[in-house]
C-alpha cells in the first residue's frame, strides 16, 4: 500500500489496525499510558512521512490521536483546512452519564 499513501487525505483506524500496519508495541496498562502515546504518535508519523495528510487512531474510552502533515502537503488538497497542517492533538473521550445505553454499530465511521 505504501505508493498509494501519498494520495490519501484522511487515515483513519483503531488502534489495533494501527499496530498489525506499524508492528509498533502498545502495552495498554495503566502505567503506559505516555508511552504507549508516544508510541501511538511515532507509529502515526510513519504515514505522515509517506505522504497521507491525516492520520487519525480511535482509542475506544481512551481517546484519540490525530496527527496532521505539513501546509505543502496539506496545498495538495484545497478542501483540507490549511489551519490544521502540522499539527496533532491527543482527545480524550467524553465521559457519558452513568446508566447511559450506547449502540457503537458504525460509530468508527461517525469520527
Amino acid at each position: 500500500i505504501g505508493p498509494a499513501l501519498q494520495h490519501v487525505d484522511i487515515l483513519h483506524m483503531n488502534e489495533d489496525e494501527l499496530v498489525l500496519l506499524t508492528g509498533c508495541n502498545i502495552l495498554d496498562t495503566k502505567d503506559s499510558e505516555d508511552e504507549d502515546e508516544f508510541t501511538i504518535a511515532k507509529a502515526a508519523d510513519l504515514f505522515l512521512q509517506c505522504g497521507v495528510a491525516i492520520v487519525a487512531v480511535t482509542r475506544g474510552r481512551k481517546g484519540s490521536y490525530v496527527a496532521c502533515n505539513t501546509a505543502e502537503r496539506f496545498g495538495q488538497t484545497p478542501a483540507l483546512p490549511s489551519s490544521w497542517a502540522n499539527c496533532s492533538v491527543h482527545m480524550p473521550a467524553t465521559a457519558l452519564p452513568e446508566g447511559t445505553q450506547l449502540n457503537t454499530n458504525g460509530a468508527g465511521d461517525a469520527y
